[in-house]
């Protein structure tokens, strides 16, 4: 399947909120399933200490290339009594000089996700990363090459060094990132460092093959400046307006403020679609397009598709996934979940979401509620009529009371 075939571009959020599960059941359905490596090292090793019940990860890692390292990784985490509460292991925090072992655990956990998720079908799977979460990026974008992995989207910053790392890894030779270090007066740049080599004996690799790379952007600048600057091929943008889920840009072009001291996006934020077009690179938009009227106005305006803001944590069960790409609908999702389930699941969606978008501003004491911003629209729409208007908004964060209790 070609890139340019994908409609649909499942969000990835970290910290398994997009697991495997969710990404697989996407890609089978021949759209893009997306898991991420932030904080995956994290998720698989309290997985094998809880036991890795369904024998998932165990499975993985006997098709991770270099046995010994798999080996080292199980017998380090995995606990064969999960009921004897014993307190989680820790895993190192990631340094600039990163330990033998922490490296050897990024580059595992990250194998393990991606080869879950590509397990057992043809369909394109992608892992998401974060441009501004630098220290890992190297091991973990290794780990998911050997798995297979087809296509890397990063944002939440400008990710003009991937492309040419994604190059180089295809190639085993060694990589470095330059680290963006705050308040750093040494007048002296610092890197990360990684040499595939060191885990392979000489000549002794796997042939792996370069992922595609798409850029998430939220303008038309970033994307330019990418095409020109990047260290090698940018595939395609990921195109996200104001509106859209994650870790989006603060306003840039018109710093208006509000009552309450808060800074507004306007029509000055929106990215200018033309100039991206004009790039010829094909591009997916995020920011409210999960409806097919959005859809729709997507096509119109020259793109591929759209991504979704469909993660595990809004419903569960990944099979929601299946209603979603099919056309959700209010009676299917009646039809797989029980009625007070999925409204515990819709409101946890919400909870989510209240921080993931703008609608909620934390340094604030005024609170807003869950505004015209509101993503997962689709579902709030579906199964919440009586709680939305008919634009989808109004709905009230339940965060409010908490924070306000808490004095914030």
């Amino acid at each position: 399947m070609q890139l340019e075939q994908i409609k649909i571009i499942q969000g990835g959020m970290g910290i398994h909120i997009s697991s495997w599960k969710l990404a697989k059941t996407v890609s089978q359905k021949g759209q893009l399933g997306v898991v991420s490596g932030t904080a995956i090292d994290t998720v698989v090793a309290r997985m094998l200490h809880l036991g890795d019940k369904d024998g998932a990860v165990r499975n993985a890692l006997e098709h991770f290339p270099i046995t010994q390292m798999a080996q080292r990784v199980k017998d380090r985490f995995f606990n064969k009594d999960p009921k004897s509460a014993q307190p989680f292991k820790g895993i190192g925090m990631p340094a600039v000089n990163m330990t033998r072992a922490k490296n050897e655990l990024l580059i595992v956990a990250n194998f393990v996700e991606v080869f879950l998720a590509k397990e057992g079908h043809d369909g394109l799977v992608g892992i998401n990363y974060l441009e501004k979460i630098q220290i890992p990026t190297l091991p973990s974008l290794f780990g998911a090459m050997l798995a297979g992995v087809n296509v890397v989207l990063m944002g939440a910053g400008i990710p003009s060094a991937i492309p040419g790392i994604l190059d180089n890894l295809a190639d085993f030779n060694p990589v470095s990132l330059k680290l963006h270090v705050d308040n750093d007066n040494t007048g002296e740049d610092t890197f990360t460092h990684f040499d595939p080599n060191e885990y392979f004996e000489k000549g002794d690799h796997p042939s792996i093959a370069r992922p595609a790379f798409l850029a998430i952007v939220s303008s038309d600048i970033v994307a330019r400046q990418l095409d020109r600057k990047a260290t090698g091929y940018v595939d395609g943008y990921v195109v996200e307006n104001y509106r859209a889920g994650g870790h989006n840009a603060p306003p840039r072009r018109d710093r208006n403020l509000e009552d309450n001291g808060m800074t507004t996006f306007n029509q000055k934020d929106e990215p200018n679609l033309e100039k991206i077009r004009n790039l010829g690179k094909p591009f997916w938009l995020a920011g409210k397009f999960s409806t097919p009227e959005a859809y729709k106005s997507a096509l119109a305006e020259g793109a591929t598709g759209f991504k979704s803001e469909l993660h595990s944590h809004s419903v569960r069960n990944p099979a929601c996934a299946k209603t979603f790409v099919t056309g959700c609908s209010r009676k299917a999702l009646k039809a797989q979940f029980p009625s007070k389930l999925l409204s515990k699941r819709l409101r946890l969606a919400i909870h989510l979401n209240s921080f993931i978008s703008k609608e909620v501003h934390l340094p604030s004491k005024n609170l807003k509620p869950v505004s015209e911003f509101a993503t997962w629209d689709t579902f709030v729409r579906f199964i919440a009529p009586t709680r939305v208007d008919s634009s989808g908004a109004a709905l009230q964060s339940p965060l409010t009371p908490m924070w306000k209790n808490k004095g914030t």
